[in-house]
Protein backbone atom coordinates (compact mmCIF):
# COMPACT_ATOMS: atom_id res chain seq x y z
CA UNK A 1 0.00 0.00 0.00
CA UNK A 2 2.74 2.80 0.18
CA UNK A 3 3.10 4.11 -2.68
CA UNK A 4 6.29 6.56 -1.45
CA UNK A 5 7.58 7.13 1.78
CA UNK A 6 10.31 9.68 3.27
CA UNK A 7 11.51 8.24 6.28
CA UNK A 8 11.48 10.83 9.50
CA UNK A 9 11.59 10.59 13.42
CA UNK A 10 14.83 8.61 13.90
CA UNK A 11 15.91 10.05 16.75
CA UNK A 12 12.67 9.70 18.12
CA UNK A 13 12.56 5.60 17.19
CA UNK A 14 12.97 5.22 20.55
CA UNK A 15 10.59 7.43 22.32
CA UNK A 16 6.43 7.50 22.80
CA UNK A 17 5.28 10.28 20.57
CA UNK A 18 2.55 12.26 21.12
CA UNK A 19 0.69 12.32 17.48
CA UNK A 20 -2.02 14.74 16.01
CA UNK A 21 -3.78 13.58 13.22
CA UNK A 22 -6.06 15.32 11.23
CA UNK A 23 -7.94 14.15 8.28
CA UNK A 24 -9.12 16.48 5.08
CA UNK A 25 -11.07 15.90 2.37
CA UNK A 26 -13.57 12.70 1.25
CA UNK A 27 -14.81 10.14 3.17
CA UNK A 28 -12.01 7.62 2.51
CA UNK A 29 -9.74 10.24 3.00
CA UNK A 30 -10.88 10.23 6.48
CA UNK A 31 -11.32 6.71 6.99
CA UNK A 32 -7.74 6.11 6.22
CA UNK A 33 -7.37 8.65 8.69
CA UNK A 34 -8.88 6.34 11.41
CA UNK A 35 -6.98 3.83 10.30
CA UNK A 36 -3.32 5.74 10.47
CA UNK A 37 -4.19 6.77 14.48
CA UNK A 38 -5.41 3.44 15.31
CA UNK A 39 -2.04 1.48 14.22
CA UNK A 40 0.08 4.83 15.95
CA UNK A 41 -2.11 4.04 18.66
CA UNK A 42 -1.20 0.01 18.84
CA UNK A 43 2.38 1.11 18.19
CA UNK A 44 2.74 2.90 21.62
CA UNK A 45 2.09 6.34 20.76
CA UNK A 46 -0.30 8.59 21.98
CA UNK A 47 -2.98 10.37 19.72
CA UNK A 48 -3.61 13.76 21.33
CA UNK A 49 -6.14 16.38 20.42
CA UNK A 50 -3.76 19.70 19.84
CA UNK A 51 -0.91 20.89 17.61
CA UNK A 52 0.44 22.24 21.15
CA UNK A 53 0.39 19.16 22.81
CA UNK A 54 1.72 17.14 19.62
CA UNK A 55 5.38 15.37 18.94
CA UNK A 56 4.16 14.83 15.33
CA UNK A 57 1.84 16.63 13.48
CA UNK A 58 0.34 14.07 10.89
CA UNK A 59 -2.14 16.20 7.79
CA UNK A 60 -3.79 13.64 5.86
CA UNK A 61 -4.47 15.59 2.64
CA UNK A 62 -6.50 14.97 -0.26
CA UNK A 63 -6.19 16.86 -3.52
CA UNK A 64 -9.52 16.12 -5.13
CA UNK A 65 -10.32 19.64 -5.25
CA UNK A 66 -8.27 22.86 -5.41
CA UNK A 67 -9.78 25.26 -2.90
CA UNK A 68 -9.04 22.10 -0.58
CA UNK A 69 -5.50 21.65 -1.59
CA UNK A 70 -5.07 25.78 -1.24
CA UNK A 71 -6.47 25.06 2.47
CA UNK A 72 -4.91 22.56 3.70
CA UNK A 73 -1.26 23.89 2.32
CA UNK A 74 -2.07 26.64 4.44
CA UNK A 75 -2.55 24.87 7.32
CA UNK A 76 0.14 22.90 6.95
CA UNK A 77 2.47 26.55 6.61
CA UNK A 78 1.37 27.13 10.33
CA UNK A 79 2.73 24.13 11.59
CA UNK A 80 5.56 25.40 14.31
CA UNK A 81 8.78 24.46 12.75
CA UNK A 82 9.52 22.74 16.46
CA UNK A 83 7.23 20.06 15.57
CA UNK A 84 7.57 17.34 13.24
CA UNK A 85 5.41 17.24 10.09
CA UNK A 86 4.35 14.26 8.07
CA UNK A 87 2.04 14.74 5.24
CA UNK A 88 -0.12 11.35 3.91
CA UNK A 89 -2.64 11.24 1.55
CA UNK A 90 -3.61 11.29 -2.07
CA UNK A 91 -2.12 15.33 -2.37
CA UNK A 92 1.68 14.27 -1.96
CA UNK A 93 0.77 11.41 -4.67
CA UNK A 94 -0.73 13.65 -6.71
CA UNK A 95 0.79 17.14 -6.23
CA UNK A 96 4.10 16.44 -4.64
CA UNK A 97 6.09 18.94 -5.87
CA UNK A 98 3.34 21.65 -4.54
CA UNK A 99 4.17 20.37 -1.12
CA UNK A 100 8.13 20.32 -1.85
CA UNK A 101 7.83 23.94 -2.84
CA UNK A 102 5.72 25.62 -0.29
CA UNK A 103 5.70 23.29 2.62
CA UNK A 104 8.66 22.48 5.43
CA UNK A 105 8.11 18.85 6.15
CA UNK A 106 9.73 15.80 7.77
CA UNK A 107 7.96 12.74 5.86
CA UNK A 108 5.74 12.69 2.94
CA UNK A 109 3.48 8.92 2.05
CA UNK A 110 0.92 8.54 0.07
CA UNK A 111 -2.89 7.23 0.50
CA UNK A 112 -3.53 4.11 3.26
CA UNK A 113 -0.40 4.22 4.56
CA UNK A 114 -1.77 1.98 7.68
CA UNK A 115 1.07 0.38 9.93
CA UNK A 116 3.81 1.40 8.14
CA UNK A 117 3.84 4.85 9.23
CA UNK A 118 4.61 3.79 12.86
CA UNK A 119 8.13 2.21 12.49
CA UNK A 120 9.28 5.14 9.85
CA UNK A 121 11.36 7.29 12.12
CA UNK A 122 14.44 9.73 11.17
CA UNK A 123 15.30 13.85 12.38
CA UNK A 124 13.85 16.13 10.50
CA UNK A 125 14.38 18.36 7.46
CA UNK A 126 15.37 15.77 5.29
CA UNK A 127 13.27 14.62 2.42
Amino acid sequence: MFLFLVESFKVLRWKRMRIFVKSFGCSTNHADGAVLAGCLCRAGHRIVDSISTADVVIYNACAVKGPTENRIVAVMKSVPSEKKLVVVGCLPLINRRRIEEGVRFDGLAGPAVGEGIGGHCRSGGER
